[in-house]
């Protein structure tokens, strides 16, 4: 592509194969999931284990600030 995605009509990427990338990690998760080529990357129990970890830091950072989620990052790591 030799421009900005955003600029491009439905049209345009539709011709070009450019899908928006997931809007939240819940999205993400689910596409992850449900995607046959990236469950071949890992162990059925190494994915369910890597999707139930990334649930539950949803779930822990769910009615939080973007500040008091970054402090929580910033303060783990």
């Amino acid at each position: 592509i030799d421009r900005d995605p955003s600029e491009l009509s439905p049209k345009e990427m539709e011709a070009l194969g450019v899908v928006a990338l997931p809007g939240s990690l819940e999205e993400a998760l689910a596409l992850l999931e449900a995607s046959p080529v990236v469950r071949q990357w890992m162990s059925p129990t190494f994915l369910s284990s890597y999707v139930s970890v990334k649930r539950k830091e949803i779930a822990m950072m769910d009615g939080l600030s973007p500040e008091e989620i970054c402090a929580r990052y910033r303060d783990a790591y």
